[in-house]
Formats: structure tokens, C-alpha cells, sequence
């Protein structure tokens, strides 16, 4: 229990409390503390002061250091006398401030009023352009999907069977893409070289009529059948089996010496025939993928070819 009297010289206040569970009374004075037992604690001796609750008591807990020696003192009183006691060393000036526990509903009505118009703009800024970007890709990866399957349906209708279709999304120059579309089946190598390109033909007509993935071009690609890759290239009605030419329906025109011999023929039978495959897929990746000049030898340097290989195809590539 606090009593509090006036000194009428100083105008200063004391406060008298009751000590509890063993606890002497204690007195607060304009200098220090004094306590029922006679002993006196200057504010300035004073390192550490604090009230806490323990049980249903509260508990002024005192540290002192003089001449290097600390020592710890503890005054229980009456809980209901806690928020008194805080007040009474807040006003003396011990400590700057009362520490009241605030409830939960008052924590939580701060924490709310802490958040400003700025932040909620922000918030909902970022949620709209997180929201926009998901929303972007999960479009386009359903237009791929369906993309896929109406493939699909183009190659099982020209007589494929076990078809899959994978799309991917290439550029040429960092700004334009396009898709190409790998077709994987069990009976493509079943079929004559011209029947290939016949098929391919048909397939790659229907495909680049119809189909589109968010406005962007979708092209036949490879066709994977056991464990052979197939290339087919249609400007010059060629026909690859892995690395290899199977089919050549496209002959360039030849020029006959005097002799009645064809020069053009015997040239370019003493060209190795992987230069020939290199200088075939360098037009392809030149001409109908649009690929600059250096984008296709560093694409045939990644695809295994001899650096022979390569410069031929570089210099007859026009």
C-alpha cells in the first residue's frame, strides 16, 4: 500500500510503501530509498532499477556499485500496488517512464495504425505486378500445352505413331523468338528417305498455318525416332540422319568442260562429305532460321564439326 505526504520546507514527496511475504517498508525520498531496517540507498549509488511481477506480488529490484562492489536488493510489495510504484519512481525521476504491459488488442490497434497509405500502395503495387507476371506465364504455358496437342494430332494423322511434342522457344537476335516443335515417334525411321520429306512437308504446312503460341511463330523442328535424330530441310529437299545425308532431292545445275565431262560433278566429289553436310546446315540455319553469319559457325562449332568442315561451309555459304 503507498501512502504519500508533503514536506512542507522542501516541497518535496514521499512515498511510503508496505513491504510483503518478509519484505521491509520502504520510503521514497527526494536522495534515495530508506527501508524499515535503517538502510539507505542513494539515487546516484543506484546502476540498475526495475520493477517486475512475481506471483501475485511485484518486485522492486535494486543494483547498486560503490567502490567496485554491486549488490542487488529486492522490496516485494502488494501486486495491486505495482502501478503506483511505477508511477512513484517515474514522477521522482528514478526511471523515465512507466513500463505498463499494453493487451493484445491494443498491440495489434497500433501495429495497424503504424501502416501507412505509402505502404499499402506499395504493397499492392507489387502484389499486382507479381499477380500480372504469374498470371503471364501460366498463359503461355497453356498455350504451349495446347499448342503441343494439336501437333500431336497433325502427326498422328499423317500416320505416326507413339507421338509426343516438345516445344522450344529460341531467338535469333535477343528480341524475336519462335518455336520449333520436336516431334519423338516410333515409326519415322520405318519410313523411305523421300517419304520423309514428303511427310515433313505435310506436317510443317499444317503447323505453320494453324498454330501460334502468344502471337509468336511455331515451326517443325526434329523428329527423334529410337535413338536416331532426324533433320529435315526443306529448302533444298535434304534429309539427315544424325549426321549423315540420306536423301539429297535437290541437284544444282552443273557446267560441262569440253571434254564432255562435267567439272562442277568432279569438284565436288573430292569435297569431304562432312563439308558438304556443314555447308547444308549452315544454308538451313542461315536462310530459314535467320541466323547471322557468326551465330552459324558458332552453332556448327557446337554441333562437332571439323574446323575444315566449318570454313568451307562459311565460304560457300551465300
Amino acid at each position: 500500500m503507498k501512502q504519500r505526504s508533503q514536506n512542507k520546507e522542501d516541497c518535496t514527496m514521499e512515498y511510503y510503501f508496505t513491504g510483503t511475504g518478509g519484505s521491509p517498508d520502504f520510503t521514497l525520498i527526494a536522495d534515495g530509498i530508506i527501508d524499515g531496517t535503517g538502510k539507505f540507498i542513494f539515487y546516484t549509488a543506484i546502476k540498475n532499477i526495475k520493477v517486475t511481477r512475481k506471483g501475485g506480488k511485484a518486485a522492486l529490484i535494486i543494483t547498486t556499485a560503490e567502490s567496485d562492489i554491486k549488490e542487488q536488493c529486492v522490496y516485494l510489495v502488494d501486486g495491486k500496488d505495482e502501478t503506483a510504484l511505477k508511477a512513484a519512481l517515474s514522477e521522482i525521476g528514478v526511471i523515465s517512464k512507466v513500463d505498463i504491459k499494453r493487451s493484445f488488442k491494443k498491440r495489434l490497434r497500433r501495429f495497424k495504425n503504424s501502416i501507412t497509405k505509402k505502404t499499402i500502395f506499395v504493397t499492392a503495387a507489387v502484389a499486382i505486378f507479381l499477380g500480372g507476371c504469374l498470371g503471364w506465364y501460366i498463359n503461355r504455358q497453356i498455350q504451349v500445352r495446347n499448342a503441343a496437342n494439336s501437333i500431336t494430332s497433325i502427326v498422328e494423322a499423317c500416320g505416326l505413331s507413339d507421338v509426343t511434342v516438345d516445344l522450344r522457344r529460341i531467338s535469333n537476335d535477343g528480341r524475336n523468338h519462335r518455336y520449333y516443335a520436336d516431334v519423338t515417334c516410333s515409326n519415322w525411321g520405318e519410313l523411305k528417305p523421300s517419304k520423309m520429306l514428303q511427310t515433313y512437308q505435310e506436317i510443317e504446312n499444317s503447323v505453320g498455318s494453324k498454330i501460334k503460341v502468344c502471337k509468336e511463330r511455331v515451326s517443325l523442328g526434329n523428329i527423334y525416332s529410337g535413338d536416331d535424330c532426324y533433320k529435315v530441310y526443306t529448302f533444298d529437299k535434304s534429309v539427315y540422319k544424325n549426321k549423315d545425308v540420306i536423301y539429297k532431292g535437290y541437284v544444282p545445275s552443273t557446267s560441262v568442260s569440253k571434254h564432255g565431262s562435267s567439272s562442277a560433278s568432279s569438284k565436288t566429289d573430292e569435297i569431304p562429305q562432312e563439308s558438304k553436310n556443314a555447308l547444308s546446315r549452315a544454308e538451313r540455319y542461315y536462310h530459314d532460321m535467320d541466323l547471322s553469319k557468326s551465330q552459324v559457325r558458332e552453332q556448327l562449332e557446337f554441333e562437332g564439326y571439323e574446323k575444315d568442315a566449318i570454313d568451307y561451309a562459311m565460304k560457300n555459304l551465300t
